[in-house]
């Protein structure tokens, strides 16, 4: 018979042959979570695994692992079958996997645990020798680099990421013997944000960088204007400066007093249909926001202002809590016609019809504001606004930038329609979630943009 042993953090193995695995992390841990760190780095849960040699499921345990306490984490696999077995030990997020069960040799029943997403789970395969005699100890640390970054099983052999995703090794390798009794957790490079470095740009915020999640498996298309928020992807990202509101009338004007000869948006036309709602007018107010515009002309206007529009990557981690995957700027709360500009069309529910000042709606104490938690305002409501990236999925090519499963930086710019995140005056609030991805329409009164800025040396 071979088993899991319970053993636990810390805790005396039972007195029968086995060897003892002591499962550390150098991912943050929930207790170690504050501002100067990503809530994209924090692992709390492990699924251990004992695989037969045709790799079914003799025995499965997942504990939860909240505090620096919990680790290292030990148990015991004893077994009178063979001299070896492979253990296969999974870190993630509960909050990011889903329901699941698997089927055991130990248990006639199946055993309910969490599925974790491939992409967001640090994932290893230990083959270990099992002691005819005695108690051996042995010791292994995952490392949040290898996120993403799943073990391969050949006929014959298994390779697995041990520290470095570019080359993996034999699931024999990287495993130490002895005991681990302090926890590397927290150490992961990447678990801290990175400040804005240099003079912020007028009317701009930082956004600081790190570890950020993109995609929501929640969120797929419902018609043809939008696109799957999947696979969820862990991303990488450099700190920025970001417009605090959608590039208004106001700022429009101060870069057509230099020299700016670029293309401009479309003028507003009261009389013609929807075009009455576009904001490019004389006589319009400098705190409306631009719209009716083309992809051109938005990327020619936050270049005059020595920017760029921002990438998919850039307005997500932003928008929702720098990894902290906010439905909403403010939380999970489904808005009111106080907390954002939306709904201001015949029948979606608020009063009023087409755009209003920008940072209108910042909340008050009864009411949530459309603010983000670096002071941006807008990002739910108001304009839908447009990113420098073109349709597709987060499976393509160009969010592969790394030999890691950790896209730094991403860029997914090509022939195709442009992405638009967030949501607008004119839609209703079923259209507000951030994770929503839509195509970009130049035409359509309810689109503009805001401008990034670098933040790095």
């Amino acid at each position: 018979m071979l088993a899991l042993l319970g053993v636990g953090a810390c805790a005396e193995p039972e007195a029968r042959p086995q060897v003892v695995v002591h499962v550390d992390m150098d991912m943050l841990l929930l207790s170690q979570l504050d501002e100067t760190k990503s809530q994209a780095a924090v692992f709390d849960t492990l699924r251990i695994e004992v695989l037969a040699a045709d790799r079914t499921v003799l025995d499965v345990r997942q504990v939860g692992i909240g505090s620096t306490e919990d680790l290292p984490y030990s148990f015991g696999i004893a077994s009178e079958l063979g001299d070896s077995v492979h253990v296969r030990v999974r870190a993630f997020r509960a909050a990011l996997a889903t329901a699941g069960q698997t089927l055991t040799s130990a248990s006639p029943d199946p055993v309910a645990v969490l599925d974790p997403l491939g992409p967001l789970t640090v994932d290893r395969v230990l083959t270990l020798s099992l002691p005819s005699a005695g108690v051996e100890h042995v010791s292994v640390v995952l490392r949040g680099e290898c996120v993403g970054s799943p073990p391969s099983f050949g006929d014959a052999d298994i390779s697995t990421c041990a520290d470095d995703p570019a080359t993996k090794v034999s699931s024999t390798s990287g495993i130490e013997p002895g005991e681990k009794t302090e926890t590397d957790a927290g150490a992961w490079w990447r678990v801290s944000t990175l400040p804005c470095v240099g003079e912020a740009p007028a009317a701009t915020r930082c956004v600081p960088g790190g570890l950020s999640i993109i995609g929501d498996p929640l969120f797929v298309a419902r018609n043809e204007l939008e696109y799957d928020a999947i696979p969820a992807r862990m991303t990488f990202l450099d700190p920025m400066f970001m417009d605090e509101t959608e590039m208004t009338l106001g700022m429009l004007r101060e870069v057509m007093d230099g020299d700016y000869a670029g293309p401009l948006p479309d003028p507003k036309e009261p009389d013609d249909g929807s075009d009455q709602f576009c904001t490019f007018d004389p006589a319009t107010a400098d705190d409306l926001p631009i719209n009716c515009l083309t992809e051109e002309t938005a990327g020619a206007l936050c270049a005059a202002r020595g920017g760029s529009l921002p990438t998919e990557a850039q307005w997500d981690h932003a928008a929702r809590g720098r990894g902290g995957r906010r439905v909403f700027p403010w939380g999970s709360e489904l808005p009111d016609c106080c907390t954002a500009a939306f709904g201001r069309s015949q029948g979606a529910g608020c009063d009023g019809a087409g755009p209003v000042a920008v940072g209108t709606h910042r909340g008050s104490d009864t009411c949530e504001g459309d603010v983000s938690r670096d002071g941006i305002a807008d990002l739910a409501g108001s304009l839908a606004e447009l990113t420098r990236d073109s349709i597709g999925s987060y499976d393509d090519a160009c969010w592969h930038t790394s030999a890691s499963g950790i896209s730094e930086n991403p860029r997914c710019e090509g022939d195709n329609l442009s992405i638009a995140r967030g949501g607008s005056w004119a839609m209703p609030v079923g259209d507000m979630p951030l994770p929503i991805r839509r195509s970009f329409s130049s035409s359509d009164a309810g689109y503009g943009f805001r401008c990034v800025f670098e933040a790095v040396p």
